[in-house]
């Protein structure tokens, strides 16, 4: 028998589960009927979670749906972080390059004109 604390306030439903109410030496000292006074629920078994590899599931708990899973994206590795950001650094760094790139082009362009502008400044075409 599995005993569940229910917690309306607690983000999960719950404030704990506990696999051994009754044992002797790590139950909780109390009869079903004071448990369940304390807003407890006993359950026979905790459903196995249908966990993506991508994914880590969080139990929760409502007195409509009983236990269930909500699955959130799984944190990423510390390899994985090194990863995005390399990733995310040579995108930047390409993006950069093109703008410098650019940048000249534009340069040379105003730099074409400025001349332009000089030399009709000046009355004629050299």
């Amino acid at each position: 028998m599995i005993y569940v604390k229910v917690d309306g306030d607690a983000p999960n439903g719950y404030a704990f589960i506990h696999y051994l109410p009754f044992d002797r030496d790590q139950g909780l000292g109390k009869t079903r009927e004071e448990l369940e006074e304390d807003g407890g629920v006993f359950l026979d078994a905790v459903p196995e979670p249908q966990t993506p590899a991508d994914k880590v599931a969080i139990m929760k708990y409502s007195p409509e749906q009983g236990p269930y899973y909500e699955y959130m994206d799984r944190p990423l590795s510390p390899d994985d972080k090194i990863l995005q950001i390399e990733e995310q650094l040579g995108t930047m760094l390409f993006e950069s390059a093109t703008d410098k790139a650019r940048i000249a082009e534009l340069e040379a362009s105003q730099g074409d004109l400025l001349m332009e502008i000089a030399t009709m400044k000046m009355g004629g075409d050299r």
